[in-house]
Parts: structure tokens; sequence; C-alpha cells
């Protein structure tokens, strides 16, 4: 659940970031880089906690619930990594 919040906010938080980059040409480090740390950080960290769980403590459930997430996860970051706004920028 805090996996698919996080996701769902940083999705959104992503396209007002890719809007603003287009429409304001600020390409600084503060930005670009340090806004996309921000943005990324609540889904990074709660996605390492499932992944440090599946290393010590898996169980049927936790892989279960780890399989729901881990495609919108790799959907979602992998739309980040290949913006064009962020590229350009």
């Amino acid at each position: 659940v805090a996996v698919s919040g996080a996701l769902s906010s940083m999705e959104s938080e992503f396209e007002s970031l890719e809007s603003r980059l287009q429409q304001s040409g600020d390409v600084s480090y503060s930005a670009v880089i340090e806004e996309l740390e921000k943005l990324e950080a609540p889904v990074e960290y709660s996605w390492g906690v499932v992944n440090h769980l599946m290393g010590v403590k898996n169980s049927d459930e936790l892989r279960a619930a780890h399989g729901e997430v881990q495609g919108e996860v790799v959907k979602t970051t992998t739309k980040l990594s290949q913006s064009e706004a962020v590229f350009k920028a």
C-alpha cells in the first residue's frame, strides 16, 4: 500500500516537473536533479524496505504483494528515466 501511494504521488509530481521544465527552461542542477531526487525518495525507500524483507523474511503474502506492485514500479521508474524533458534539460 505504501509503495502504491508513493508511486501515484511520484507520477503526478513528475508530470508537474516535466511541465515546469518544458515551460521555464530552467535546467539548473537544483531544478532538475534535486527535484528528481526529492520525488523519487519515497518510492526508493518503501520499495527498498519491501526488497529487504524479501531477503530476510520472505513469505507467500510478501511475494504476492511484491508481485502486485513490481510491474508498476518498473513502469513508473522507466518513465522517469526515459523522459524527454529531463533528457533535454
